[in-house]
């Protein structure tokens, strides 16, 4: 029998921006870019599950709103 992974609980997340955070290999000089942040979803708690009720607990990610 396989367990599964469900997600039971997740919590909105604002992130920063960072210069420089992306080296990108050339020949000569490497080129850094930069990630411009955002808003996501990090997973706050996972439970182990079988594959019937890993079904009926199936949580889609809340929608997502524009501020």
């Amino acid at each position: 029998m396989k367990s599964n992974l469900v997600i039971t609980e997740t919590r909105a997340r604002n992130y920063p921006a960072r210069q420089n955070a992306q080296k990108i290999k050339r020949k000569k000089k490497p080129l850094y870019r930069e990630d411009p942040g955002g808003r996501g979803w990090e997973i706050v708690s996972v439970a182990n599950a079988c594959n019937g009720c890993a079904a009926k607990h199936e949580t889609p990610m809340p929608a997502r709103q524009e501020a």
